[in-house]
C-alpha cells in the first residue's frame, strides 16, 4: 500500500469504494463465533462420555457389592439349611452396604434378593438389585439356578 499524504495526514486509510468497511470486524465474529459452537459441541460430547464412563463404574461397584451379599447369603444357608436367615439390612462391605432378604419357597430352594449400594456422603447415587433362585444340592452346596440383575436408578 502506498503511503500517500492523506494517510499521513488523517492517520486512515482511504476506503476503497467497494462496500468493504467492517468486513474484517465480521469476519472476525463469525470465526470466534464458529470455534466457540464447535468448542460447545465438544465439551458437550465429552461431559456426556465422561458422565457415561462414572455411571458404569458405579454400576459396576454396586453390583460387586449385591454379588457379595448373594455370596454372604448363600454361605449362611450352606451352614444353616433349616431356613433359619431371612437376612440382613445395611451390612456395610467396601465402600458401600448390602441389604438381603431370603425366603423360603420350599425344602431347600429360596429366593434370594440382594441390594447393593455406594453412598456418596450419606446420599445414595443408585443401587444395583440382584434376584436369585438358589437351591442346596445333595452335598448341601448352594446353586444358583436363576439370577437377574437390575439398576435402580435415585428417585425411583
Amino acid at each position: 500500500m502506498k503511503d500517500t499524504s492523506e494517510t499521513r495526514a488523517t492517520g486512515r486509510v482511504p476506503a476503497t469504494g467497494r462496500g468493504e468497511r467492517g468486513t474484517a470486524l465480521m469476519l472476525t465474529i463469525g470465526y470466534l463465533l464458529a470455534v466457540s459452537l464447535f468448542a460447545s459441541v465438544f465439551l458437550s460430547a465429552v461431559h456426556r462420555g465422561t458422565a457415561r464412563h462414572m455411571r458404569e463404574r458405579y454400576v459396576q461397584a454396586c453390583a460387586a457389592i449385591a454379588e457379595g451379599g448373594l455370596d454372604k447369603a448363600a454361605a449362611v444357608l450352606q451352614r444353616e439349611p433349616a431356613g433359619g436367615y431371612s437376612g440382613e439390612e445395611k451390612t456395610p462391605l467396601g465402600a458401600g452396604w448390602f441389604s438381603v432378604t431370603v425366603t423360603q419357597v420350599s425344602a431347600g430352594a429360596y429366593h434370594v434378593e440382594s441390594v447393593g449400594a455406594l453412598d456418596d456422603r450419606d446420599a445414595t447415587m443408585g443401587r444395583v438389585r440382584i434376584a436369585a433362585d438358589v437351591v442346596l444340592d445333595s452335598a448341601g452346596r448352594a446353586k444358583v439356578l436363576r439370577w437377574n440383575r437390575h439398576y435402580e436408578r435415585p428417585g425411583r
